[in-house]
């Protein structure tokens, strides 16, 4: 192990010190050479005259012409400078003599002022933010081999601007590195997605097509070692000129159609995958696209649209909306320091421009989810109502008409209160308090409180917190409901209990049928948990002691540590998958599409066929019940338990959509039917028909020997 960390320092040593090395001598080409941009080519007579100035160029400033004839460069033959006749150009000269009507003329170039320099200072801060972007994904992110892949994406890219300038100079290496680099970056980019999903469970073709991609761009890249040898010619730079184009072309079209193959399979899913491949589409469309329309395709037709040096900034777009898709939704699990978590909030809070009053909404909202009690109203909801609204006072005060329940923060004088709510004496609400009402029924009425000397100060929010109400009542109502369910179902059981007619029957099967679901319940919660999280941590527990009984270096400790925190990381999404498939909690916090996107996720990593799921209408799902989107859910993993058990299938597919007046789940599959397995009497198929009848739906099986399995569950919208 230490001798694989060493060699992974050395590696990166040798990596880096290259690469300064590089770029050493490739800013001393950018700076110590202006830019000419002359081209020259040959006539008959075995001569050779100016043909084009490029612009931004200092020959068109220094009195040089089209079709002057060049006679010597730098006080040498023509074909003596390595420019010409490789690149059919003058770069990297100072004085330029020349034939203009029979008389000869020698201008120096070395002494005009380079405009381009402040060019080559932005390609060098395009590159400088590539290999920062390189080297926070090798110092921050797990080292998959998704990621190294990304970072010699990007260290290609830093390369690729690096090399921008000098290569306009003629320079032959640095036309080497940015022809390689363009050939290969799209490449790259189809491999890159192509391993992350795999990583993810995701398999879409075969990696064949990426090796004979490999194939076709590689031999080109190693031919051009040519350059280097006197061999080389403007033949061949003209056709390695249009190979790489071609190459660019070729391969940005390919991860183009990739991205679009795999949204179009995806574009119904709320899923990690498919969120990575819209974010990805995205990001590589917005970057690649204008490079790509705009000047390479143009080039190899003729001419180019728009130039290389306005088009290649916005392959600059790329690692910006990486980055910010990538912390957005959380592609990668960086590791940041603590100082660096500082600095992302900061500039998180810079450039984000949603109004302060809704998002304090959304977090009191988002913490409605952790109100188990009424007593729960103090801990999670009116501390941060009060910070918020800047006052030391608030209450939710619950008249059940026989007493008044308050749950105060802060000084609250609940006695005055009562008199107010009984004699509604509205000019002393006028004078000491704003009170919202949250609630009236039958069974009691609700209000929301708030202590202020000032109400003009609040009237602002008046209508923020009457919105509040609205949720705020629904948690209300469904503590009550669910303590009046309690009261009823215990009174239901002792009424049965007392009964002569049928002494403890219909107790006795409440008992017996709950008792039988917990211990179900029980049972497969200690085998997930015994096959997942106990397992993982017996592994871990096991390197500890390895680590114990080894006299081990600290150089040595640090390298175990980091290994069992990896573990550890491990443990922890095992955990989080099981925490989820016990209860979805992202029902509530993110919606009945995401939850079951999420669930298939998870299903397609260990299931032995091809899942497919479709949901059409997500935000109409999300608005049904949440009993009856569990319900669902939980149907959903049955069907899917069912499948991997007894159905042999190769596809299976699951398709959540809305008619005009019902909600419909389709399931198919295309294994051994049922009639190869008795069904009826199985307590998955009798926990699916039972919930189908707790949510007032219909269920309709089809199917056949041999011909798969076909379950439409059909819920009639209200």
């Amino acid at each position: 192990m230490q001798a694989f960390s060493r060699f992974n320092r050395i590696h990166l040593i040798t990596i880096v010190t290259i690469l300064f090395t590089v770029h050493l001598w490739i800013s001393y080409v950018s700076f110590h050479y202006d830019y000419l941009g002359i081209e020259v080519k040959p006539t008959e007579s075995d001569t050779w005259v100016i043909s084009k100035f490029h612009s931004g160029s200092t020959a068109h400033i220094s009195g040089l012409q089209l079709y002057d004839e060049v006679l010597r460069i730098d006080g040498r033959p023509v074909m003596q400078h390595f420019s010409v006749p490789l690149f059919h150009s003058i770069e990297q000269a100072s004085q330029i003599e020349v034939l203009r009507h029979d008389r000869i003329t020698t201008y120096t170039i070395f002494d005009i002022k380079n405009p381009m320099a402040s060019r080559s200072l932005l390609n060098y801060a395009a590159e400088l933010i590539m290999f920062i972007v390189a080297a926070v994904l090798y110092t921050r992110a797990a080292l998959t081999v998704s990621t190294r892949l990304l970072i010699f994406i990007f260290i290609l890219m830093g390369l690729a601007f690096m090399c921008t300038e000098a290569s306009s100079r003629a320079d032959v290496l640095s036309k080497f590195i940015l022809f390689s680099s363009i050939s290969l970056i799209p490449f790259l980019f189809v491999h890159f997605m192509y391993r992350l999903l795999k990583e993810k469970g995701q398999s879409f073709f075969n990696f064949f097509w990426i090796k004979l991609a490999y194939c076709f761009v590689i031999p080109f890249v190693l031919l051009r070692i040519v350059y280097f040898f006197p061999v080389a010619s403007y033949t061949y730079y003209s056709l390695d000129r249009l190979i790489t184009l071609l190459s660019f072309a070729i391969g940005c079209t390919l991860s183009l159609i990739f991205l679009i193959f795999l949204y179009i399979k995806r574009r119904y899913e709320y899923s990690y995958s498919a969120t990575i491949i819209k974010t990805m589409f995205f990001a590589f469309g917005i970057s690649f696209t204008p490079y790509l329309l705009l000047s390479a395709i143009p080039d190899m037709l003729g001419k180019q649209l728009v130039s290389y040096s306005y088009t290649i900034w916005c392959i600059l777009l790329f690692p910006i909306f990486f980055f910010y898709f990538a912390s957005r939704k959380k592609l990668f699990n960086f590791k940041w320091s603590g100082i660096e978590k500082m600095l992302i909030q900061f500039f998180s809070t810079l450039t984000h421009r949603s109004n302060p009053t809704t998002l304090a909404m959304h977090q009191i909202i988002r913490n409605f989810k952790k109100i188990q009690q009424l007593e729960d109203l103090r801990t999670f909801f009116l501390p941060e109502l009060c910070r918020v609204l800047k006052v030391k006072h608030a209450a939710v005060c619950i008249n059940y008409y026989s007493h008044f329940n308050f749950f105060s923060h802060g000084d609250i004088d609940k006695e005055h209160l009562k008199q107010i709510l009984q004699n509604d004496s509205e000019s002393t609400i006028a004078s000491e308090y704003l009170i919202f009402d949250i609630e009236q029924n039958a069974d009691y009425s609700g209000y929301l409180i708030i202590k202020y000397p000032n109400r003009s100060l609040l009237a602002a929010c008046q209508q923020w917190l009457e919105t509040l109400c609205g949720p705020l009542s629904l948690v209300i109502e469904n503590i009550h409901l669910s303590k009046k369910l309690s009261m009823r179902v215990t009174n239901y059981i002792n009424e049965a209990a007392a009964a002569s007619e049928q002494p403890l029957a219909a107790s006795q099967w409440i008992n017996k049928l709950t008792f039988q679901l917990q211990e179900m319940e029980r049972a497969r919660i200690a085998s997930d948990l015994h096959d997942t999280v106990l397992q993982d941590i017996f592994f871990a527990r096991q390197r500890v002691v390895k680590i114990q009984e080894k006299k081990l270096n600290a150089n040595e400790i640090n390298i175990y540590l980091q290994e069992l925190t990896e573990f550890l990381d491990i443990i922890n999404i095992n955990a989080r998958e099981a925490a989820f498939l016990l209860y979805p909690h992202q029902l509530k916090e993110a919606g009945f599409a995401v939850a079951i996107s999420n669930l298939i996720e998870t299903e397609r990593g260990i299931a032995p066929y091809k899942l497919r799921l479709k949901i059409e209408h997500s935000k109409k799902w999300d608005a049904l019940p949440s009993d009856i989107l569990l319900q669902l859910f939980r149907i959903s993993q049955e069907l899917l338990s069912n499948a991997k058990k007894h159905s042999k299938a190769h596809n299976v597919s699951l398709h959540f959509y809305k008619t005009d007046y019902q909600y419909c789940l389709h399931y198919s599959d295309n294994g051994v039917g049922i009639s190869e397995y008795k069904h009826e009497d199985t307590m998955g198929w009798i926990g699916i028909r039972q919930r189908v009848a707790n949510i007032d739906a219909s269920i309709e099986v089809k199917t056949a020997s041999g011909r798969g399995l076909s379950v439409l569950i059909i819920l009639a919208e209200e």
